[in-house]
């Protein structure tokens, strides 16, 4: 089993290293809270964008819906997305007024690789009784999002991108060893509820911190004892050059400058305050 690098807390979770050859660009943790009102449209384009809401409820905004009405534009508690923005799409969310409760989700871009940027926008919708949940130790509980574990497959269909996402959580005291699916040599923990102990030398870490692995082998977690929530995120490299400027995330820097000419196949003012890159730098 492996040990961790030291943990770290970080509002941006994962990025990265250098911005090269990622498969898992950026994932962020809408912290548990009580939120109102409207969240600003927002343009993605060239990677997948995978939302998970582990507790509460909100309102889809898409251009096939925008104003987020019906049942199919409520995104309930443990429901995941895998939303391909490709060539590009806005959209957006807004707080359900029926719901009062707190809301703590996730946000993860999975990068897709240089060929398919320009694809067309692909959207699923997983339901929480869609997605496994499997015991895959005494006292452990987790619910399999995206890829496979224990011989169960999420519904999730990734058009070939090797990835894998978990929630774990952990009663107070129980372990459990992650089996690293095999080619996914990028593999990182986050802590989003109490504390643990993590790989064959048992760092610890706790809520609001993340460990980055190495590149083979499982990972040994362990609950502290008050418990344990985290997920797991592991990917096979994609072995291209990532560039990123705010919701463009391109293999090259003249992919980059082609997105903003013509950021979105719906036009509208461009949500983000930053001009575009200088192509000289």
């Amino acid at each position: 089993m492996l040990q961790p690098q030291k943990p770290i807390t970080a509002t941006g979770i994962g990025k990265a290293p250098d911005n090269q050859e990622a498969r898992i660009v950026f994932v962020d943790q809408l912290r548990a809270m009580y939120l109102e009102g409207t969240l600003d449209k927002s343009l993605t384009e060239s990677f997948n964008e995978v939302p998970y809401l582990k507790r509460g409820r909100w309102i889809a905004t898409d251009p096939w819906n925008m104003d987020g009405v019906g049942d199919d534009a409520v995104f309930a508690e443990g429901q995941l997305q895998w939303g391909k923005s490709g060539m590009g799409i806005e959209h957006g969310m807004k707080f359900d007024p029926t719901y009062s409760g707190p809301v703590m989700g996730f946000q993860c871009w999975i990068n897709l690789p240089s060929a398919k940027k320009l694809d067309p926008p692909e959207f699923q919708n997983a339901r929480a009784d869609a997605l496994p949940l499997l015991e895959p130790a005494p006292r452990v509980k987790a619910k399999l999002l995206v890829g496979e574990l224990c011989g169960k497959s999420s519904p999730v269909e990734t058009h070939g991108i090797s990835c894998q996402y978990v929630d774990y959580m952990l009663e107070p005291n129980a372990e459990v060893t992650h089996p690293r699916p095999g080619g996914m040599s990028a593999l990182f923990v986050y802590v989003y509820e109490g504390a643990g102990a993590f790989g064959s030398s048992g760092v610890s870490a706790q809520e609001g911190e993340a460990m980055s692995f190495g590149s083979t082998g499982d990972v040994l977690l362990k609950a502290g004892g008050g418990g344990l929530g985290c997920v797991v995120l592991a990917g096979a490299p994609l072995r291209e050059p990532v560039i990123q400027h705010g919701p463009f995330v391109m293999s090259s820097r003249a992919q980059i400058m082609q997105a903003f000419p013509n950021p979105s196949p719906h036009p509208h003012p461009h949500p983000y305050p930053n001009p575009p890159p200088n192509p000289s730098r």
